[in-house]
């Protein structure tokens, strides 16, 4: 499911995140195809994805040489309901999807926040 497509403007701007920010663009053609945008950021060692559904990730690598695969994390925002059932109520997490333009403006404050984190911890 699209929730906004990435048109030419916005991989523009992307493009000149991947300058003022030093990341490499490591989008295959599938990604494309698949309207994902996949960012590497050398400074913090993780990659950034975009995603035309409205999602942004942030993968690390993993803390241990025998896992293999980065961990991924939600950048959206969240809200919390509450559901009542029969046995009880229980509380879910629920991800905000984000425009092509609200999801821009969430890599760049997640490049810089983590960053920030990644320099304190060095």
């Amino acid at each position: 499911m699209k929730h906004t497509e990435i048109l030419k403007s916005h991989r523009d701007a992307i493009s000149n995140i991947c300058i003022e920010f030093n990341l490499n663009d490591e989008t295959t053609y599938q990604m494309h195809k698949n309207g994902t945008i996949r960012l590497y950021d050398s400074f913090a060692d993780c990659w950034y994805s975009i995603h035309e559904s409205g999602y942004v990730r942030r993968y690390i690598r993993p803390p241990y040489s025998w896992q293999e695969t980065p961990q991924g994390y939600q950048l959206n925002k969240t809200f919390t309901t509450s559901i009542t059932t029969r046995f009880g109520s229980k509380t879910c997490k629920n991800r905000i999807l984000a425009t092509i333009d609200e999801q821009i403006v969430l890599l760049i404050n997640a490049i810089v926040n983590y960053r920030v984190t990644t320099l304190a911890r060095k």
